[in-house]
C-alpha cells in the first residue's frame, strides 16, 4: 500500500465515527455558591445529542443535581432537564421546539 492509500483509509475511518466534544466547567458566585459539571456532545448523523450533570451548592450549603439530555437536529429537538433538590424531591422540564 502506498501512502495515499493508508491516508484514505484513516480517513474514512475518522469520517465513520461520531464527533464528540465533552466539557468541564465550575463556577464560584458573588455570595459563595458553587456550580461545577460536565457536558457532553456527540454528532452523528445530522443529529446532535447531548447529556449535562452538575452539581449547584448554594451558599448555606444546600446541593442540588441536574441531568440534563438534548437532540436535535436542523428541524427541531427536545431537552429533558431533572433537578433533585437538597431534601430528595424532583422536578422535569421538558423544552421541545421545531423549525420551519
Amino acid at each position: 500500500m502506498n501512502t495515499t492509500t493508508i491516508a484514505l483509509i484513516a480517513a474514512l475511518g475518522l469520517m465513520a465515527a461520531p464527533a464528540m466534544a465533552e466539557s468541564n466547567w465550575t463556577w464560584t458566585g458573588p455570595k459563595g455558591g458553587t456550580a461545577a459539571g460536565t457536558a457532553t456532545c456527540t454528532h452523528a448523523s445530522a443529529t446532535t445529542s447531548c447529556q449535562g450533570n452538575s452539581t449547584y451548592t448554594n451558599p448555606k450549603g444546600k446541593v442540588y443535581q441536574r441531568q440534563s439530555t438534548a437532540t436535535g437536529d436542523r428541524f427541531g429537538g427536545q431537552r429533558v432537564i431533572t433537578t433533585t433538590g437538597p431534601n430528595g424531591q424532583t422536578a422535569t422540564a421538558t423544552r421541545t421546539w421545531q423549525r420551519n
